[in-house]
């Protein structure tokens, strides 16, 4: 971090070290944009849990409390800092000497909140990269879809940024003519898989380790059918509550409208009656749910893919 940065940090963690208990958190989010030191505190310095509550606060609404989670933040240690270096130059290298390798296979943009890639999104690299894809991770600083067979969204985007990631994505994704899948709930809405609602009663992500097959003829199901376990215990799963236009694939178990597996054929109307440009899914998982799947989970990962993108399962 530059010296400019670490001051506006440190201002930064002044203002929050000294905000009134009783300050909304929209309140402060918005001085801190104001006095320009929202940008200081980025991904290294926030819990994502933390970061998620404040991009979703304008759906739910919440108040001191995430000030007080705030206020312990700081920039990580040196350690860490020199740990993610070296997993970048790792990652710099194999990129660079298996490129004749990658040429002949489809390309997925894997768009993440950080880079060097996180537990869960390491586990949907390597899962693609079995499915036969070469691999490009970005953050949404980097979108960029030209080339690309697939384009997967992960949650981790709204995790670890407080940037106006969504709105980009929005812009991005409306009318790309390649197939997208998308396991952020928040950003659901924005692409046309559900309608525009509130957190927790039209998207969110629950404490689940199972899903229930609604369609168990479709490709998306893989096959399986009746209630089928995921996911091990510790981890969500996303859902959304979708409108017409989707084939409704898993659902939630007990909460048939809460839709956890579906999909949007090229041409099906998303919400707002714009047809999709291309075949869309809504996944299940979640920041870290796939790096935890069991054996049908993972089949449903690639079932998604697979349809997604054409292929036979």
């Amino acid at each position: 971090m530059n010296p400019d940065s670490e001051r506006a940090l440190a201002d930064a963690v002044h203002d929050l070290d000294g905000a009134p208990d009783d300050l909304d958190a929209v309140e402060l989010v918005d001085q801190l944009q104001i006095h320009g030191r929202l940008s200081a505190l980025r991904e290294r310095d926030l819990a994502p849990a933390v970061v998620r509550e404040l991009r979703y606060e304008g759906d739910a609404g919440f108040a001191a409390g995430v000030v007080g989670r705030l206020k312990p933040s700081r920039v990580l240690p040196r350690i860490a800092s020199l740990a993610a270096a070296a997993c970048f130059l790792v990652l710099t290298g194999w990129v660079l000497f298996s490129g004749p390798a990658d040429a002949a296979r489809p390309r997925a943009l894997l768009i993440a909140g950080r880079l060097p890639l996180g537990e869960g999104d390491r586990a949907v690299a390597a899962r693609l990269e079995r499915l036969g894809f070469a691999v490009d991770a970005r953050t949404p600083d980097a979108f960029d879809p030209a080339g690309r067979a697939l384009v997967a969204v992960s949650s981790t985007v709204l995790a670890e940024s407080m940037r106006d990631v969504a709105d980009r994505l929005k812009a991005g994704l409306r009318d790309l003519p390649i197939p997208v899948i998308a396991w952020e709930p928040r950003l659901f809405p924005e692409l046309g898989f559900v309608a525009l609602g509130q957190h927790g009663v039209d998207w969110a992500a629950e404490p689940m380790t199972s899903l229930s097959i609604e369609a168990p003829a479709h490709p998306l199901a893989a096959g399986l059918s009746g209630s089928i376990e995921v996911t091990l215990p510790g981890e969500q799963l996303s859902w959304g509550r979708t409108g017409p236009g989707a084939i409704r694939v898993a659902s939630l178990p007990g909460m048939p409208a809460r839709t956890a597996l579906f999909g949007f054929e090229r041409g099906a109307p998303l919400e707002g009656g714009r047809p999709a440009p291309a075949r869309r899914v809504g996944l299940f998982l979640f920041d870290t749910t796939a790096a935890r799947l069991t054996e049908p989970g993972g089949r449903l990962f690639d079932a998604a893919v697979t349809w997604a993108t054409g292929g036979k399962p």
